[in-house]
C-alpha cells in the first residue's frame, strides 16, 4: 500500500526563496498548459496530449532562462497535474457527476511541486534532505521512513514547509481479537462506549474562539490587496491551524 510520511524542513532564506520561485514557475507552467488545451479545443476542436506539451519544455527553457533553475521533472510534474486534472473532469463528465472544468492556479494557491523520480536525496541522520537546484535543507526525521520511496512533495503551509514521502510498503496485519465494544458518538460528550467509558468534547474552536475572533477584526480593518491584509490572513490561517 501507499503511506506517506511528512516532515517539517527548516530552509534558510536562501532556499525559501528557492522554493517559492520553483512554485511560482511551476504554477506558469501549469497555466500555460491550461491555456493551451483551452485554446486549442475552442477554437480548433484539438486534443492537446500530455507528450506534446512535456515536449515543449526545452523551448520553454530557452524561452525563459528562469525555468533552468528548476529540475526537469518538477516542470513535467506541473505537466501531468493538468492533464490528471483533464482525466478527472472528463471522468466526472461521464459518470454524471458536477464535472468542474480545471481552473487556473495563482502562484499563492501553487503550493507544492513534486519530484516524481529523482532529484533529491534524503539523510537518513535526522539533519538534512539534499534537492536538486535547492541544496541541502535541513529537514526533522522525527521517525524512520518506511519501504520504498516513489515521490517526493515539497508543500508549503501557513507554519511553514513539509517534505512528503510517498511511499510503497509492505501492510502489516494486527493480530486478531474478540474484544467488542460500540461507540456512540454524542454532543455533550465526544463518545460514550458500550463499557460505560466517556470522552469529553475537545473543543479546539471554542477554546482558541477569542483569539480567531481578534484575528478576524484585524483582517478586515486592513485594506484589500495590502501587505499587511495578506500578513493578517496568515496569522488568522494559523489561528485556525
Amino acid at each position: 500500500m501507499i503511506k506517506t510520511f511528512k516532515y517539517k524542513l527548516y530552509p534558510n532564506r536562501t532556499q525559501e526563496q528557492a522554493m517559492h520561485q520553483t512554485t511560482f514557475l511551476c504554477s506558469l507552467v501549469y497555466n500555460r498548459c491550461l491555456a493551451e488545451r483551452k485554446d486549442a479545443w475552442e477554437f480548433e476542436q484539438r486534443s492537446v496530449t500530455y507528450n506534446q506539451q512535456q515536449n515543449q519544455l526545452p523551448s520553454l527553457k530557452k524561452e525563459d532562462e528562469r525555468f533552468k533553475t528548476v529540475h526537469s521533472q518538477v516542470l513535467q510534474d506541473a505537466v501531468g497535474r493538468v492533464d490528471t486534472s483533464f482525466q478527472n473532469f472528463f471522468r466526472r463528465c461521464k459518470n454524471g457527476e458536477t464535472p468542474g472544468y480545471p481552473r487556473f492556479k495563482s502562484a499563492r494557491r501553487y503550493d507544492s511541486f513534486t519530484y516524481p523520480q529523482g532529484g533529491f536525496k534524503p539523510a537518513f541522520d535526522g539533519r538534512q534532505l539534499r534537492l536538486s537546484k535547492i541544496g541541502d535543507v535541513k529537514i526533522k526525521l522525527h521517525r524512520p521512513i518506511e519501504g520504498e520511496i516513489l515521490t517526493l512533495t515539497i508543500h508549503r503551509q501557513v507554519d511553514g514547509w513539509f517534505a512528503c514521502f510517498a511511499c510503497e510498503v509492505e501492510p502489516q496485519r494486527l493480530p486478531p481479537t474478540d474484544k467488542v465494544v460500540g461507540i456512540d458518538l454524542g454532543i455533550t460528550n465526544f463518545a460514550i462506549t458500550s463499557d460505560g467509558e466517556f470522552f469529553e468534547p475537545i473543543k479546539y474552536l471554542r477554546k482558541g474562539e477569542r483569539k480567531i475572533k481578534r484575528h478576524q477584526r484585524i483582517v478586515s480593518r486592513h485594506k484589500k490587496g495590502s501587505r499587511r491584509r495578506k500578513k493578517a490572513v496568515r496569522n488568522l490561517a494559523r489561528a485556525h491551524q
